[in-house]
C-alpha cells in the first residue's frame, strides 16, 4: 500500500502519461488581500481576492524525463498534477499547471535530480480516494 513517503504523493502527466513521481514537494496557496476603505475607524479591513497556488517538487530522473520535461517548458504546455493521498480514504488534489522554473542537478556520488516549479492554471478540484 502506497503512503505519503514513497514518491507517489504527486504524480506529473502530460497528455495523460505519467512522466515523473516525486521525492518530495511543496504546495503553497496565496490570497491577494484588497483593502476596504472605511471612514472613522482605525484598523483597515480586507477583502480575500484573487487566489494563487504553485507547487515546487524534486524528481528524480533520466534523459528521457528531462526532455519531456523541458519541451513542455519550452513550449508552454499545461501539465495534469495529482497530490495527494493515494489509499482509500484520502484527500487528493487535481489540477493543471505550467512550468516556470526547472533546473537539474548532478551531485558528485547522489543521485540526479531535477527541481520543478510550477503556477497552478485554473482552480484546483479535490477529492476523496475510494
Amino acid at each position: 500500500m502506497a503512503s505519503k513517503l514513497d514518491g507517489s504523493y504527486v504524480l506529473i502527466k502530460i497528455n495523460g502519461t505519467t512522466v515523473a513521481g516525486q521525492t518530495d514537494s511543496t504546495m503553497s496557496l496565496d490570497a491577494e488581500m484588497v483593502n476596504v476603505i472605511i471612514s472613522g475607524g482605525r484598523f483597515s479591513e480586507v477583502l480575500t481576492g484573487k487566489i494563487s497556488y504553485n507547487v515546487n517538487v524534486s524528481i528524480v530522473y533520466d534523459d528521457a524525463t528531462w526532455l519531456t520535461l523541458y519541451n513542455a517548458f519550452k513550449n508552454g504546455t499545461d501539465l495534469s498534477m495529482y497530490m495527494g493521498g493515494v489509499n482509500v480514504g484520502d484527500v487528493y488534489f487535481t489540477f493543471n499547471a505550467k512550468i516556470n522554473g526547472i533546473s537539474r542537478s548532478h551531485p558528485m556520488g547522489g543521485l540526479s535530480v531535477i527541481t520543478l516549479s510550477v503556477v497552478g492554471n485554473g482552480e484546483p478540484t479535490y477529492s476523496t480516494v475510494v
